[in-house]
């Protein structure tokens, strides 16, 4: 599809919707196309138009694209909900997801639940699809639907609880489960907004990092490790946990499959090095 054809096609969609527009959801971007056929990323953030401050939780944009389908789900602003469709379309060579937008006011959608135990049924679903109920980090299906589309993925580190299967046979799981609380609640307080912590196994998490410079990415690995090492569990304060740390930096549009691989293997040196992080920048 040219872009002026796009143009068309989306004009005629905002004649019969809310909302129709070009999201690159890899990037975050909105692309507007003009009359002439020029194609502009607009400086907003997709998910700016929903009142959000980070990625969608559940973003069905990232999730066409290698699906190649169309996907629904609904939206909300303040107390109005909105139903979206997403599918994958090609413009000038380049794929996006064309987002269509309608504002719901479906009475007997509502009338079975009413309109805020409907959005919060909703809200709920998204996170029990991708957040962990323990820790409340991301979960592996986060990583694997989500930001595996991210294409301002700067950084990735693999973090590894050192010898956490002692910890379990020595004080009980829910001592266990107690230090994995701590540890992601540390993981946390070191990254932005517009990052992730992802709670990949039983006791690895995965701490990805988007626009980041590498100065700054070495420095907060660094100040995790330190503040994990000072953690004191109300129920087990004379156990002391630490972390091994492996990580990448690149300059480069990320292969997302080569960094973890490459994050892996700096894990694995560094436990071999007895060295508690290894990093590649």
């Amino acid at each position: 599809m040219t872009a002026k054809e796009i143009y068309l096609v989306l004009q005629n969609l905002r004649e019969i919707f809310d909302v129709a527009r070009l999201v690159d959801a890899g990037r975050t971007e909105v692309c507007r196309v003009s009359a002439d056929g020029k194609m502009v990323r607009e400086p907003l953030r997709c998910y700016e138009v929903w009142k959000k401050e980070q990625r969608c939780i559940n973003c069905i944009s990232a999730k066409v694209c290698p699906q190649h389908n169309r996907i629904e789900k609904y939206e909300f602003v303040d107390d109005e909900v909105y139903h979206i469709t997403s599918k994958l379309v090609e413009v000038e060579g380049e794929s996006f997801a064309l987002e269509i937008v309608s504002k719901t006011s479906d009475d007997t959608l509502f009338e079975a639940y009413g309109k805020e135990t409907f959005m919060e049924t909703i809200q709920n679903m998204n996170r029990k699809m991708y957040v962990d109920a323990m820790t409340e980090a991301y979960n592996r299906r986060y990583y694997d639907e989500q930001i595996m589309l991210w294409k301002d993925f700067t950084a990735l580190a693999i973090v590894d609880v050192d010898h956490f299967k002692e910890v379990n046979d020595t004080f009980g799981h829910s001592i266990g489960d107690e230090a994995l609380k701590a540890i992601a609640e540390v993981l946390k307080m070191h990254i932005r907004s517009q990052d992730a912590v992802i709670r990949y196994g039983g006791d690895e998490f995965l701490m990805v990092y988007t626009d980041i410079t590498k100065e700054a990415f070495a420095l907060r690995i660094e100040e995790t490790r330190e503040s994990i090492a000072k953690i004191c569990l109300e129920h087990c304060p004379e156990l002391k946990l630490t972390v091994t740390i492996g990580g990448v930096y690149v300059t480069a549009v990320p292969e997302h499959e080569k960094m973890f691989e490459q994050a892996d293997r700096l894990l694995y040196k560094a436990k071999a090095e007895r060295n508690k992080v290894e990093l590649l920048l």
